[in-house]
């Protein structure tokens, strides 16, 4: 259980990043450019070329859900009554069918009341109220996603462009 609060916060961390990276005016830049701090370099960073961090916020949004129904699944499966609900599921019978059929839209509808929740609570209007000190707060956090998709693309990148290069090399005509 503790997992899955914990992944919700993340998620809401990343709502609030997106936010403030938008948020970003250019009088709010020129204060991260005044500070020379660490965090102020890192979050001007962010902010003066957002395409690149969103895209890594989208990604770690999509992949923060997708562990958090993974792990809500998991952790109803160990409850004892849904364990015993399981094993006469395989002594058969259409109504223990039907009956599995409703449990899991069930978990489909919490599931999305959950993230329409925490979307309700709108968390990314904290962020608008300073949205530079929101990405300077926020910047190790933004900056390890966009690191880690950021690496994963690159080298994926380099794969294609050998690729096409290699095709490219075997289509040209022979010298004559």
């Amino acid at each position: 259980m503790g997992w899955l609060i914990f992944g919700l916060i993340i998620y809401t961390l990343v709502l609030i990043a997106e936010q403030a990276i938008v948020d970003t005016s250019p009088h709010d830049l020129e204060q991260l450019a005044a500070g020379g701090a660490g965090n102020a370099s890192r979050a001007l960073k962010f902010a003066r070329t957002p395409r690149p961090a969103l895209s890594a916020l989208l990604l770690a949004r999509i992949l923060l859900k997708i562990g958090i129904v993974v792990f809500a699944g998991y952790e109803i499966l160990q409850f004892r009554p849904i364990r015993q609900f399981m094993e006469a599921l395989e002594d058969g019978g259409q109504g223990v069918i039907w009956l599995l059929i409703l449990l899991v839209i069930g978990l489909v509808l919490l599931v999305t009341l959950l993230f329409w929740g925490i979307k309700s609570l709108r968390p990314e209007r904290w962020a608008r109220r300073q949205p530079a000190l929101a990405v300077q707060r926020l910047s190790l956090f933004i900056g390890f996603w966009y690191y880690l998709f950021t690496s994963l693309s690159r080298k994926r990148k380099r794969q294609n462009i050998r690729m096409i290069r290699t095709v490219w090399s075997m289509m040209r005509p022979p010298d004559l």
